[in-house]
């Protein structure tokens, strides 16, 4: 499964969408997501780069078709 993600340049409450993307993403990702693209730019873009890699990191032990790419 392939998931995208693009967002805006600025966010005004970085702690709240950060857990709600550690939520979604890890749902996703149970689910069977496999692939994940993100914008690239802007705040959200960079904030789902960061919750993504930590993903990634933690999934890696048992997930070895996990990735996610910036596009540029």
């Amino acid at each position: 499964m392939i998931i995208t993600f693009c967002g805006h340049r600025e966010l005004y409450d970085k702690k709240e969408v950060r857990a709600w993307l550690k939520r979604v993403t890890e749902d996703l990702i149970v689910n069977g997501a496999e692939t994940f693209y993100l914008g690239g730019y802007g705040a959200f873009d960079r904030l789902a780069a960061s919750v993504l890699a930590e993903q990634k990191k933690a999934v890696s032990a048992y997930r070895t078709d996990f990735d996610f790419a910036l596009s540029e």
